[in-house]
């Protein structure tokens, strides 16, 4: 419930990894290059990220010389910021194909289909290249809550 006693339109989002042989890896053509996908149903909004990415498997390749947390901590990041992007550029997408569907001069499914790959390699991009700058930091923010546990 909202907090005006009206019911609350927020959907229940999860985001899950996907390997290479996975079943929706395989049936939604993905290769190494694939970054995330949104399914949205009824009950729930499911964001498939790839774990088989190759830059994403670039840093973990890194974080493993220093132990698991750091693989863990590299995961989780990567996991909940691709997610975010997906689900922004999936809400975004969204609202073009409604645009679209009022302006029949717009060019169909492949034009989303193009438009939500390039937001994702660019959302990939933009995470990377935000956890190499923070690489150290990420796994020594890790180090320090673990040695205080």
């Amino acid at each position: 419930m909202g907090g005006d006693g009206t019911q609350s339109n927020i959907p229940n989002i999860n985001p899950q990894w996907v390997f290479n042989g996975d079943a929706f890896w395989i049936d939604n053509n993905w290769d190494e290059k694939s970054v995330a996908e949104v399914v949205e149903t009824e009950d729930d909004i499911q964001i498939y990220v790839s774990g088989d990415n190759t830059r994403l498997n670039t840093l973990i390749q890194r974080a493993q010389r220093r132990g698991t947390r750091e693989v863990e901590a590299i995961k989780d990041f990567y996991l909940e910021h691709i997610s975010f992007y997906a689900f922004l550029s999936y809400h975004n997408i969204q609202q073009v194909d409604i645009a679209q569907s009022n302006d029949s001069d717009i060019q169909g499914d492949n034009l989303l289909e193009k438009l939500m790959d390039k937001e994702m390699q660019a959302a990939c991009d933009t995470v990377v290249g935000i956890m190499e700058q923070l690489f150290d930091y990420l796994l020594t923010g890790i180090n320090e809550a673990a040695a205080s546990n």
